[in-house]
């Protein structure tokens, strides 16, 4: 984990502005707090260990890393110039396998909508990465935000998508008085 810090001041106790944490958990619970070494170089499991607060380049070292699925969180202790961008590598006998389900495409047809007047609201719902989806829900509507009443245009609890499919939708609808919202739920 590493980021540009913000510049310090001169006078400050520490030169680390922005103080960010990297915590990685192993699939046996085992909790490694980022720069924590042993003789060897090798990070040291422990929740009780302390965070690093002095630089801006976190690692966890685990050269016989057991199968099974690890986590990595970063933690911001203190940002106070707003959000911290940063880059994450990690490396070793990798499986990427993920999925994620984005609406893609999302539009309506008018920018300015008047009462009574015709929306087209479509898109594409999409299954990004390389795991399949079995079952999963999805949700298209509008929802007044005012009075809380929701319009649903179509919903499925038994979708099934291979990676990389989509499921394309179309909706008219007739613009009512109110403060709509119009709704991708995946």
């Amino acid at each position: 984990l590493v980021w540009t810090d913000y510049v310090g001041s001169p006078s400050a106790s520490k030169a680390l502005v922005s103080d960010l944490d990297l915590i990685v958990t192993g699939p046996d619970g085992s909790v490694y707090i980022a720069n924590n070494f042993n003789g060897q170089g090798q990070s040291i499991a422990g929740d009780d260990l302390s965070n690093d607060t002095i630089n801006n380049v976190e690692k966890v070292v685990v050269p016989q890393a057991q199968e099974g699925f690890w986590s990595a969180t970063v933690y911001a202790r203190n940002t106070p110039n707003g959000p911290q961008n940063y880059a994450f590598v990690a490396q070793g006998d990798l499986q990427d396998q993920w999925r994620d389900l984005v609406a893609e495409n999302v539009t309506l047809n008018k920018e300015e909508i008047d009462e009574g007047e015709g929306i087209i609201f479509e898109g594409d719902i999409v299954a990004m990465g390389n795991l399949p989806f079995s079952p999963f829900h999805y949700e298209v509507y509008v929802h007044d935000l005012d009075s809380g009443e929701k319009v649903v245009f179509e919903e499925n609890d038994d979708t099934r998508m291979n990676p990389w499919d989509s499921v394309h939708f179309r909706h008219r609808w007739i613009a009512v008085r109110g403060d709509w919202e119009f709704v991708v739920d995946v």
